[in-house]
């Protein structure tokens, strides 16, 4: 039966009406939210800044939660943000002293101090006293996104290469390269300083640094002029725990890893802190055999070459982070902090290439190869510092550093070509190699801020100094001997200086507006030397080149409830040094490497808008030109022979969206959401018959969701995934991702936890990837790793749970700690 005429204007004019009525009560409550401001300042009951104590804001009604906040080093707090209309209080916890609870105040249109407010010691035994505290899995700041790994339930067992896997918009290929936002030249800094290292040596590192040691990991995309210029694509700090409590105490954990082989790792702190000392140090190892599966597939000059491997690694290291902080006064204080890590490794690859005819494809030999490459790797980095703050806003920091690398590596290559049966031996070569490489690494710098001009200025000066010797013996092995070939032996040199100044200047103009402002100077010095049998006119390259690198950053709040910023910088990124080596480098039986001393820096400009809705909702979008990016070119040598080095590509252009938000979905169920998008294009002309010109767009997201069982037990569920993307201008790579589960179980009166994680539980996280240009030659390459595992976790913490945290700093070993590269 047809409805009437009559019923169906009736039931659209329902419709409309309820539609208006929904958008007015919409609009109501946006009117009923005034954007605040609360301020004060806390004292303990000893009359000194109350550092680190809570401050939340509660509602008068039901004394819900609104918003909270941790009182500054001098004693201030700020509680901003949208808040509804009604009557509130304040309360401040303070381990050790008694809670102080502020009288009843309404809401209005103005700002409110709350004046000093002064704690008293509390009369009942710290044993009395149960604190619970638990940090936002993701949290968006105004230049920063912070990843909380410090009792995140799917962060166990893992290490900081697995962990910036899962971190929003970074992505890592499958020769642990990492990216963010699409784009290579991210500096990786441990602690505010570089991690010295890069390449193979950097993933060795960050493999050795377990989820027990790491606090968060920020991603910082447009880094200020205080940071090193170095960066294209910005920064990702990874920040250790450091034990925070009053007297003596400490931590101690393991874990057993379950994948195609057991594996280990444990770790033990232990802290001590009066008024004036500050005494910490960490110290964590890890043991295990680690397999990964590569394919690779060629054709060159009408041969298909169709590789299929395996390369183990068993490996046992060790970290170590101790330091010493001493309060002089109320304004100095000093410090000595010294860090390493140890890695011994035993590393080795099988493999099987059959060889055949592109017309027939009819298999006529096979090679068969295998490589074994025992190494070991010690970095040490040394910092003393001194630093003076006053109650005027004035503050000085001065760091000396000194940091050694040092790795020692070699190499034993046996190559056999059989015929189709692999019993009868076509050709057989056998190599050798001995590869060491020492580093070393000094800078110092000043810093300075001030108060000036109802605003804040900050300058400074930097000094860095690097030297590296790397030596490449080769030997041919015939009928076991071993033969030194000097022309394929060499040696290399390279100095380098970087001298820098800078100054950076912020100011809040009005309730609105805000903005930052700086300019970075730097001065770069620099010589390699290839020392070889048969010396060439580009052995020697030296450079003297000075840039600046301006940034600026507004932000104005629109309303209540909508936030605009606006970021610009110029950033450089360095070669690194191993890829200046000219020399050639014999990888296996069908493969060389060689460096270009001709490799230019590559610099890039980033500009990117962000929105905030209802400090909820952040959305960014982002531009940004490199010119001559870095990229690795494959391309093929003789009749089959393939070479890698390094080329500048004319041009990369990236545009991405980016949208992230927590999910407040219940009491017991909280998550976050990151969703992004990215159009990359790429352009080069590296010689005739050379061109590049690729462009794509990709996508992913990463969520994580994390549930309250019950009060002693909780479940996390998280995972990722990119879509197809294009890496450093010449590979494409296929779509991957992964998902995690785990739960958590509070034991020995909430000091012991036990954590259980599965990880990649669909065993999705594996690559594939093609060579961009098909039509010079033809590479593609596929392979995994152990991402599936079930990881069983312990961590027990003893001692004083009173919390007061040692000063924060940057010490400054950045851009120079993060370029070294050497290995397998």
């Amino acid at each position: 039966m047809r409805p009437s005429i009559c019923n169906v204007v009736i039931n659209y004019t329902n419709k409309i009406i309820m539609r208006i009525l929904i958008t007015f009560c919409f609009f109501c409550i946006l009117n009923n939210i005034m954007a605040q401001k609360i301020t004060g300042k806390v004292m303990d009951a000893e009359n000194h800044p109350a550092e680190f104590a809570n401050v939340l804001l509660l509602q008068k009604a039901d004394s819900s939660l609104v918003k909270g906040a941790l009182v500054a080093e001098n004693g201030t707090f700020e509680i901003e943000g949208e808040l509804p209309k009604g009557s509130y209080f304040v309360k401040v916890t303070l381990m050790g002293d008694a809670p102080f609870f502020t009288p009843l105040f309404d809401i209005t249109d103005k700002n409110i101090d709350l004046g000093t407010i002064q704690l008293k010691k509390m009369n009942i035994e710290l044993n009395e006293v149960s604190i619970i505290a638990k940090k936002p899995l993701i949290e968006i700041r105004s230049d920063k996104l912070v990843m909380n790994v410090e009792g995140n339930l799917n962060s166990t067992g893992y290490n900081a290469i697995e962990l910036l896997r899962k971190a929003p918009g970074v992505m890592i290929d499958k020769d642990d390269n990492i990216s963010l936002k699409a784009k290579n030249g991210t500096i990786v800094y441990i602690d505010g300083r570089p991690s010295n290292v890069q390449g193979k040596d950097l993933a060795a590192f960050l493999k050795s640094l377990q989820a027990t040691d790491i606090e968060a990991i920020e991603l910082i995309s447009n880094p200020s002029a205080k940071y090193d210029a170095a960066g294209n694509a910005g920064i990702i700090n990874i920040r250790l725990k450091k034990n925070r409590k009053i007297g003596t105490n400490g931590n101690v954990g393991a874990t057993i890893k379950l994948g195609k082989t057991p594996k280990y790792d444990a770790n033990f702190g232990l802290n001590y802190r009066n008024q004036k000392w500050n005494l910490y140090s960490n110290y964590s190892i890890y043991q295990g055999n680690y397999e990964k599966s590569l394919n690779i597939y060629r054709i060159q000059d009408n041969r298909i070459f169709d590789q299929k491997g395996i390369n183990n690694s068993n490996e046992i290291g060790h970290n170590l982070k101790a330091g010493a902080e001493y309060t002089i006064d109320s304004k100095n204080s000093i410090g000595f902090i010294v860090n390493g890590g140890l890695n011994d490794e035993a590393w080795s690859s099988n493999s099987r290439m059959s060889i055949s005819n592109v017309k027939n494809n009819i298999v006529d030999s096979f090679l068969i190869a295998s490589n074994t490459v025992p190494n070991k790797r010690l970095n040490l980095n040394y910092n003393t510092n001194y630093r003076y703050v006053d109650t005027f806003g004035h503050e000085l920091n001065i760091d000396l550093n000194y940091g050694t690398y040092n790795f020692k590596s070699s190499s034993f290559q046996p190559n056999k070509y059989v015929a189709t049966n692999e019993l009868d031996v076509l050709n057989e070569y056998v190599y050798k190699n001995n590869a060491p490489i020492n580093i070393h690494l000094m800078n110092g710098k000043i810093d300075w801020e001030q108060n000036l001009w109802k605003g804040k200025l900050s300058t400074g000066v930097k000094i860095s100094k690097v030297s590296t010797e790397n030596v490449f013996d080769f030997w041919d092995v015939i009928n076991n001997q071993d033969f030194l070939n000097i022309n394929r032996s060499n040696k290399f040199n390279y100095d380098e200086q970087v001298n820098a100044a800078y100054f950076s200047y912020n100011r809040k103009i009005s309730e609105k507006l805000s903005f930052q402002t700086g300019l970075r100077m730097e001065n770069t010095l620099s010589k390699g030397a290839l020392i070889q049998e048969n010396p060439q006119p580009e052995d020697i390259v030296e450079r003297n080149y000075t840039d600046l690198f301006p940034s600026a950053s507004v932000t104005y709040n629109i309303n209540k409830t909508n936030t605009l910023g606006l970021n610009y910088s110029r950033r450089i990124d360095r070669p690194n040094y191993q890829d200046l080596n000219p020399f050639e480098n014999k990888l296996d039986e069908l493969t060389y490497q060689k460096g270009n001393p001709f490799l230019k820096p590559q610099y890039s400009n980033n500009i990117e808008l962000t929105h905030t809705f209802m400090s909820f909702l952040n959305t960014s979008l982002s531009y940004s030109k490199t010119t001559d990016l870095f990229s690795q070119i494959f391309d093929t040598v003789g009749r089959s022979k393939t070479y890698i080095t390094n080329y500048n590509l004319n041009s990369q252009q990236n545009l991405s969206l980016n949208i992230n938000a927590p999910l407040p979905i219940a009491k017991w169920w909280e998550g976050f959401i990151n969703v992004w998008i990215n159009k990359q294009f790429n352009n080069a002309t590296l010689y005739k018959g050379f061109d590049i010109n690729a462009s794509i767009i990709s996508y992913g997201f990463y969520s994580e969701h994390s549930f309250k069982l019950r009060k002693d037990l909780s479940m996390q569920v998280s995972g990722w995934w990119n879509s197809p993307t294009i890496w450093g201008g010449t590979w494409k790579s296929k779509p991957m991702g992964t998902i995690d589960i785990g739960v958590e179980k509070k034991v020995l009166n909430g000091d012991g936890t036990i954590k259980l994680t599965l990880t990649d539980v669909f065993f999705t996280n594996r690559w594939n990837s093609a060579s961009v240009n098909p039509e010079r030659f033809v590479l593609n390459g596929s392979g995994s790793h152990e991402s599936r595992q079930l990881r069983l976790n312990f961590t027990y913490r003893f001692g004083n749970k009173e919390v007061k945290d040692q000063r924060a700093r940057k010490t400054g070993m950045e851009e120079d700690n993060n370029r070294i590269k050497s290995g397998k």
